[in-house]
């Protein structure tokens, strides 16, 4: 079960497979898993999955090779056991 704070964090490879600027390598999963666990510690009401994206394109060369599709929805710290705030956000490219 999900609670206050926890999410869900869904991406195509795009994310973990395009090249970064510059010669840089591929992000790759622990590229991204260092990435989603800064930012999470680091985020108040903004939304995360923006956060992470823009970070993904300074990183990569824009447009990417490939098409960028995330997925990050949680509850809110303010959720109930029976008034669950569930919020997702959603961006494809």
């Amino acid at each position: 079960p999900f609670h206050p704070g926890d999410f869900l964090f869904l991406y195509s490879d795009a994310l973990i497979k395009s090249p970064g600027k510059d010669g840089l390598p591929e992000l790759k999963n622990v590229g991204l898993e260092q990435w989603v666990c800064k930012m999470k510690s680091q985020s108040g009401k903004e939304q995360p999955l923006q956060i992470l994206l823009d970070k993904f394109y300074s990183y990569t060369e824009f447009p990417p090779q490939f098409g960028v599709t995330a997925i990050w929805g949680g509850l809110t710290s303010k959720a109930r056991a029976r008034n669950v705030l569930l919020f997702f956000y959603i961006l494809m490219t």
